[in-house]
C-alpha cells in the first residue's frame, strides 16, 4: 500500500500550509522528477497542479506531461492532484 506524507501529519509551530503550482520540464533531466515528489509529498504544500514545459527539443512539453503523469501514477496519487499542459515553445526570438 503506498502511502504519502500527508497521512502523517506533524505538529509545527507557526505551520501553514502553502498553495503550489510546480511548474516543471519533468522529462528534463532527473532532479525535475525529484523536485515534484519532494513538493507532492510534503504535507505543508497544498498542490494545486503540477504543470509540463517545454525545453529545447520537439514535442518535450508532451514529453514532460508524460513523465509527469508516469510520476504521479508510480507514487500512487493519480487523481489527486491535476497535471496540466504549460505553453508551447516560443517560434521565435520576437514572439
Amino acid at each position: 500500500m503506498k502511502r504519502n506524507l500527508k497521512e502523517y501529519p506533524y505538529d509545527s509551530y507557526g505551520y501553514t500550509e502553502i498553495r503550489v503550482i510546480n511548474d516543471t520540464d519533468c522529462a528534463c533531466e532527473a532532479d525535475d522528477a525529484f523536485a515534484v515528489a519532494h513538493v507532492l509529498l510534503t504535507s505543508q504544500f497544498d498542490v494545486r497542479a503540477v504543470t509540463a514545459e517545454h525545453f529545447r527539443e520537439d514535442n518535450s512539453a508532451e514529453r514532460s506531461y508524460q513523465a509527469i503523469c508516469n510520476l504521479v501514477d508510480a507514487m500512487g496519487m493519480t487523481g489527486t492532484v491535476q497535471v496540466l499542459h504549460g505553453c508551447s515553445a516560443m517560434r521565435s526570438e520576437t514572439d
